[in-house]
């Protein structure tokens, strides 16, 4: 990209807003498979059991977190890619070994009930099943990785919401017939997940076929492709700060369960994040914004503008729908059933995360420009941060925000992000680059 080639806002919105509408849409899948699993012989605490392993096995593939962005980086030629579909498969084989391992019977006790605290046996057996029931789908996200990078690089955001947009027109009547005709509970439920997202990998394959197929044999420079082992030490820094922030859900928990009301706390902070995450995950797309576009000193300068103004808008449309009456009564009280006296304390942290929006897009262009200049560990050093200080701020509410408990989560939230971008822009300052990159950097 040339030192005076700058992306217009216009180029910049066309390529976030579909990243936005994926992550919208696949958090729209989960309540459909929740009506197949919960309709099963244990009911709600069956979907209880299911969520408990989709827990253990997304966290056993937090691998795969960081390999988009080695994908859009590195596998700019035939070769590069090539390394990069070796990498992919190695980690989700690693991955699928751990999962099979954590879902035997003989290790049931130890995963499910030691360490979780599962105390129900056949919650326990149910949750095992479920690890199981879900490798499929887990790996195909492994495989989807290596069309969706092509994409990306490639400024193609439409194309991978199209294939989407398409998973959720599978799922929603496929759902349905999964009810209708009794096949439900925990298995049916992973079946039902799984055969769309089998449909949007084939989508995205098709899609990314041209663009792979264009790739240069070498690079122009006749520079060495990155190799298997490269990519892994640019992707595992990536992967292990997410693997951290796996941790702070836990560390929610035992906060909100030391509460002085830990029923009622827990509930409004676990439905207002639940609503607000999706939110806060659109403003964090700025990181892939930032990989694709940011490639000299006078684009970054744009992506930065870009995402104040992206992280305000989506912070204005949850306010919107925090101060939405008869929204927030529907998605409360009606939806996630939670008292009407509670009403109020949720809408309020509602309205409290969606300052959160602004601080995530800018941590998202921080992580984003670290990942450009080949320094993945000051995004590991970010996300470290981000875990001490959540656990610390954290500490702190019960002092700063006495009588205001369903407040403790956004405020935690809301300090840990901010540090967490901190962290991470000095350390991609301090840091040397983890290899030498030939193209202009900010």
């Amino acid at each position: 990209m040339p030192i005076s080639d700058k992306p217009t806002f216009r180029t910049l919105t066309a390529f976030f807003l579909p990243l936005v509408v994926i992550v919208f849409s696949q958090s729209f899948t989960y309540p459909l498979v929740a009506s197949v699993v919960s309709n099963g012989p244990m009911g709600g605490l069956e979907y209880e059991a299911y969520v408990i392993g989709q827990q253990v096995l997304t966290f056993l593939a937090s691998t795969s977190f960081g390999l988009v962005t080695t994908g859009i980086v590195f596998a700019t030629t035939r070769l590069g890619s090539r390394n990069f579909l070796w990498l992919s498969l190695l980690l989700a084989a690693v991955a699928a070994l751990c999962q099979v391992i954590a879902a035997l019977p003989a290790t049931e006790g130890l995963v499910f009930g030691r360490i979780l605290a599962v105390d129900s046996a056949a919650v326990r057996t149910v949750a095992r099943r479920s690890v199981i029931a879900c490798i499929p789908m887990q790996m195909n996200f492994y495989v989807r990785g290596l069309f969706l990078a092509p994409l990306l690089r490639a400024k193609r955001s439409d194309l991978a919401n199209a294939a989407t947009l398409i998973r959720v027109a599978v799922a929603v009547p496929l759902a349905w017939c999964f009810v209708r005709f009794g096949l439900v509970g925990h298995i049916w439920g992973a079946v039902a997940m799984t055969l769309p997202c089998l449909v949007e990998t084939g989508l995205t394959w098709r899609f990314s076929r041209p663009f792979i197929s264009a790739l240069p044999e070498n690079a122009p420079d006749a520079s060495p492709p990155a190799t298997v082992n490269r990519q892994l030490r640019f992707a595992i820094p990536l992967s292990a700060g997410a693997f951290l922030l796996t941790a702070t859900s836990a560390i929610a928990t035992y906060f909100y369960s030391r509460s002085s009301d830990p029923e009622l706390y827990r509930l409004v902070h676990y439905v207002a994040y639940g609503l607000a995450i999706s939110f806060l995950a659109s403003a964090q797309q700025v990181q892939t914004v930032a990989v694709v576009f940011a490639k000299t000193r006078e684009s970054a300068r744009r992506v930065l503008s870009f995402a104040l103004v992206a992280g305000a808008g989506l912070g204005v449309a949850l306010l919107a729908a925090s101060f939405c009456a008869p929204f927030s009564r529907w998605y409360f009280c009606d939806f996630q059933k939670i008292p009407p006296g509670s009403l109020g304390l949720a809408t309020a942290a509602l309205a409290a995360g969606s300052g959160i929006c602004v601080l995530n897009a800018l941590r998202g262009l921080v992580e984003g420009l670290a990942a450009v200049r080949l320094k993945p560990r000051a995004v590991l050093l970010g996300q470290v941060a981000y875990v001490i200080v959540f656990w610390r701020a954290f500490a702190a509410c019960p002092t700063l925000l006495a009588g205001r408990d369903h407040l403790w989560g956004m405020a935690a939230v809301a300090a840990a992000t901010t540090v967490s971008a901190l962290a991470t822009y000095l350390s991609s300052l301090l840091l040397p680059s983890q290899v030498e990159h030939k193209e202009n950097t900010p």
